[in-house]
C-alpha cells in the first residue's frame, strides 16, 4: 500500500479529504521514482490498484506506465476519509474554529466515523483478492492510496506508526483468507504488517506532523 505523490494541497499543507487535488510536479518525480525501487522487488509486481481521487490515480498510472503493467483497477473504497467541515484548512485554521481539536484526537460531525472507513477499505481489500488469480499468487499487488487509509488498516493490525510520507507505504502479507460465508468478509487473521516501504531517491514531502493525517 503506497500513499500517492505530493499534490498541491499537500505542499500547502491543506486537509484533503475527498477533495481531488492533483500533483505537483514533486509529485509526479516522486512516482517515476518509487516505480524504479518497485522495478527491482520480489515479488515482481503484477497488478496495480488505486484509489479515485485524482492524486492517487495520476500517481498509480505513472507507475504502471514506467513498470509496462495494465492501467490500475479504480477502486472507490480505497478513497482517503471525509473530512468534512476541514476539507481545505490548514492545521493552524483548524486550530482556530476547533481549537484543542486535534490534540484531543475530536473531529467535526461531517468527518468519516472511523469504524465505517475501515470497513469500506477492507471491503476493497477484500475485492483485490478476490480478483488476483490464484495463479498470480506470486506476485505483488500494488495499492495506491491515502495516508488516513494506510494508517487504518495499520491500527486494525496493531501496527499504526506516526508518519507517511509522500509515496512512502507499507507492505502486507496475506497467509490465509477465510470467508464467514459465501459471500461474507474476509477474516483478516491471515494479513500481516511487513515492514515500511520507504525507497531512496524520493524527496521527502508530505509529511504529517502530529498525527494530523485523515482517518486518524
Amino acid at each position: 500500500m503506497l500513499r500517492h505523490g505530493q499534490s498541491e494541497w499537500n505542499a500547502l499543507r491543506r486537509w484533503q479529504g475527498r477533495a481531488d487535488t492533483p500533483l505537483t510536479a514533486l509529485g509526479r518525480e516522486q512516482a517515476r521514482a518509487a516505480a524504479t525501487a518497485l522495478g527491482h522487488v520480489e515479488p515482481p509486481v503484477g497488478s496495480i490498484w488505486s484509489s479515485n481521487l485524482a492524486r492517487a490515480s495520476e500517481t498509480a498510472s505513472i507507475i504502471a506506465s514506467q513498470l509496462a503493467l495494465p492501467a490500475p483497477v479504480i477502486e472507490a473504497r480505497f478513497a482517503e476519509a471525509d473530512a468534512g467541515e476541514w476539507q481545505g484548512l490548514t492545521p493552524a485554521e483548524i486550530e482556530q474554529d476547533w481549537p484543542g481539536w486535534r490534540a484531543a484526537r475530536r473531529r467535526p460531525a461531517g468527518f468519516e466515523p472511523a469504524d465505517e472507513m475501515a470497513a469500506r477499505v477492507f471491503q476493497g481489500l477484500d475485492a483485490v483478492v478476490s480478483q488476483t488469480a490464484p495463479t498470480r499468487s506470486a506476485e505483488c499487488v500494488v495499492v495506491v492510496c491515502h495516508s488516513g487509509v494506510i494508517h487504518t488498516v495499520l491500527r486494525r493490525l496493531g501496527n499504526d506508526q506516526a508518519t507517511m510520507p509522500n509515496l512512502g507505504g507499507v507492505w502486507l502479507s496475506i497467509d490465509r483468507w477465510v470467508r464467514s460465508s459465501i459471500d461474507g468478509p474476509l477474516d483478516r487473521s491471515g494479513m500481516h504488517y511487513r515492514g515500511r516501504f520507504d525507497p531512496g531517491g524520493i524527496p521527502a514531502s508530505g509529511i504529517d506532523t502530529g498525527r494530523e493525517h485523515p482517518g486518524q
